[in-house]
């Protein structure tokens, strides 16, 4: 069952996945854990580092949003300064979580 969860390949930090990288291996979008992944849980206004990753995201045209087990109102806040859309209570553990907020969801934490 645990052979399901192997990454294909693991990065030291968010930061270190290039634009080029990610078209080489045909991603098209990132979509990310929050804390502790994007931001760190006490730095809410994140990095320098955070503000120019997505900087070149969005000029290579792919898009990031924050997929996240968090209240809306907690990944809400949290995203506000980097205008990221967003899936809160996302249920990440579940099987079918993430699917059905796919489905749901407006990706702005708001359902359609």
């Amino acid at each position: 069952m645990l052979n399901n969860f192997k990454p294909t390949w693991m990065v030291n930090a968010i930061y270190d996945l290039t634009p080029a990288q990610l078209q080489a291996h045909g991603i098209k979008a990132v979509l990310t854990d929050l804390d502790n992944t994007l931001i760190a849980w006490n730095n809410p206004n994140g990095t320098p580092q955070l503000k120019a990753w997505l900087a070149q995201l969005e000029a290579a045209g792919i898009p990031v949003m924050v997929v996240s087990n968090n209240s809306h109102q907690r990944v809400e806040r949290a995203v506000a300064p980097f205008n990221l859309p967003f899936i809160s209570r996302a249920n990440k553990h579940l099987r079918a979580g993430l699917p059905r907020h796919i489905n749901n969801w407006d990706y702005h934490g708001t359902k359609s």
